[in-house]
């Protein structure tokens, strides 16, 4: 291993390979700004090929433009078209393989870019999972995204009670 790949997130060989979930939020009309609550299941499979869930619970904020009656509900199925988007990638100072308890342990953050139709979206989420419980409280975000011990890129479909033309959001929660 060269002096550079000890600095470098690592590919693992696992990947998303889908979610499901659902959430209850409000917004504003318009120029949108929301808070959800939400509760689903990432699916991750292993390198070598085993599937594993991870369930979470998150609390999540956003911004965009959407048609809306001020409540937000969302939710996909497991049959809803779901994947990851290349591997996910584990943070250099973790030894060994990736494991599932390194993607449960603490509490995770993801950032998603949604571009809605009417009562649908699309939805690419970069996930930064296994952050430590004290980073998680950083303000700046920045030291959270840092001492993840994963991260990795899900595109998915979500089904959504508004019209929404398109929204950014960070969110906060805890894999069990």
């Amino acid at each position: 291993m060269s002096v550079l790949e000890k600095f470098l997130p690592q590919d693992t060989g696992w990947r998303f390979s889908g979610s499901r979930g659902g959430g209850l939020g409000a917004q504003t009309e318009g120029a949108e700004l929301s808070v959800n609550l939400g509760l689903g299941t990432y699916y991750v499979t292993d390198p070598g090929g085993a599937a594993h869930g991870l369930p979470f619970a998150n609390l999540e904020v956003g911004v965009g433009i959407s048609l809306s009656l001020g409540v937000n509900i969302f939710g996909s199925l497991r049959s809803f078209p779901s994947s990851g988007v290349g591997s996910i990638y584990k943070h250099p100072r973790l030894t060994g393989p990736l494991e599932e308890s390194n993607l449960r342990s603490g509490t995770y953050a993801a950032f998603t870019i949604s571009k809605g139709t009417v009562g649908a979206s699309g939805d690419l989420s970069v996930i930064f999972m296994g952050i430590p419980w004290l980073s998680s409280f950083d303000p700046s975000i920045v030291g959270s995204l840092l001492a993840a011990n994963a991260v990795g890129v899900l595109a998915a479909t979500t089904a959504r009670f508004e019209i929404g033309l398109i929204a950014i959001s960070g969110l906060r929660g805890k894999i069990f």
